[in-house]
């Protein structure tokens, strides 16, 4: 895998269609709300968590393994991942923040209650949701980065890495020793850590298009999966999801050789659709509703939600470029790196 770019092009396109398909999932369930749910066919967009963070295993691994041994570099890499995910977060829970003290009915509309200062520390608490609901996933990346970093005192990366996945599937078994939380959806995260280590091993595989094909469909048939295999989510799409990740990043030269731009910026801005399209799907669903817009046909309000998730890649995009950029290039002014480490964008 080529290291002259920060990063991995095929990761980044599945990063843009794992985002796209929580948008979609999303989409679904507010037209569901305010509509006649015409995305009531489409039930497998939850799946691009699943995705993400096999994508997330797969990434701290290729970090880890390109980076030093010792304390300073444990100090680093948390110094990326912070400045990486929370001043974005922080600042959009903001945002939430007053809408919910306006009108603390608009924010998680479809139940739960609201647990305010657990959100920027995103903490979780049962029964509980954050003022950017998905903000939950940020909490099980958090504690794979927790467990993960461990790894970087272990006298060798044969060491650290046999202990980052050994303790990210303990972690599976939390729930069924009478914990809330975390579920068994953790144990996706040594997915990626096991398809890294595969990939550096024996690198792209003939049968690699084969890997591709039975990951998607596993992940499109989750109907078919789930009543087979009934809360096993970390198998039903977990595994579909790693077969996906390893299948693709197969065609990693070949990808950089043949880029899609379009699909790539998409995947760069896949952090701010993924926490910025909540507030878009909302300012929707009140257009839709006070215009009446469910009463003048299926085709009328198709049109509106295909409008609405364009909007969103493109807003997105916005805010990709004009937040989260600035946001993290003042956050490394603040916390300046001490430490050689991968410049892997994650």
């Amino acid at each position: 895998m080529s290291g002259k770019s920060e990063s991995i092009v095929s990761l980044q396109y599945l990063r843009a269609l794992a985002a796209a398909m929580v948008l979609f999932e999303h989409t679904g369930d507010k037209s569901e709300q305010v509509g006649n749910h015409i995305l009531g066919f489409y039930h497998h967009g939850y799946t691009g968590v699943d995705v993400f963070f096999v994508i997330s295993g797969f990434i701290m691994s290729f970090i880890f393994a390109k980076s030093l041994q010792g304390a300073a570099s444990l100090a680093d890499f948390w110094r990326r991942r912070f400045v990486r995910i929370m001043p974005l977060y922080w600042v959009l829970s903001l945002v939430a923040l007053g809408i919910f003290l306006a009108s603390p009915g608009s924010v998680n509309s479809s139940g739960g209650d609201t647990a305010v200062w657990k959100s920027f520390f995103l903490i979780p608490g049962e029964g509980e949701r954050f003022l950017i609901a998905n903000g939950w996933t940020l909490s099980y990346e958090m504690l794979f980065y927790a467990v993960f970093s461990l790894s970087f005192l272990a006298t060798t990366k044969a060491l650290g890495f046999a202990a980052a996945l050994l303790l990210v599937a303990v972690l599976g078994f939390a729930q069924s020793l009478g914990f809330f939380w975390p579920s068994p959806i953790v144990v996706e995260f040594s997915y990626g850590i096991a398809a890294y280590l595969l990939y550096w091993q024996f690198g792209p595989l003939l049968w690699s298009p084969v890997l591709m094909a039975l990951g998607a469909a596993g992940l499109i048939f989750q109907e078919a999966l789930v009543q087979t295999l009934p809360d096993a989510r970390f198998l039903t799409a977990g595994l579909p999801a790693a077969l996906l990740v390893y299948g693709a990043v197969s065609y990693e030269e070949r990808l950089r050789r043949l880029p899609l731009r379009w699909l790539e910026k998409l995947g760069d801005s896949s952090y701010s659709m993924y926490l910025f399209h909540p507030f878009v799907l909302k300012a929707a669903g009140i257009v839709f509703a006070y215009a009446g817009l469910s009463r003048h046909g299926t085709w009328l309000e198709a049109l509106f939600w295909l409008a609405t998730a364009v909007a969103v890649f493109g807003v997105s995009h916005l805010v990709y470029l004009y937040l989260e950029i600035p946001l993290i290039k003042l956050a490394r002014r603040w916390f300046p790196s001490k430490a050689r480490i991968a410049s892997q964008t994650a």
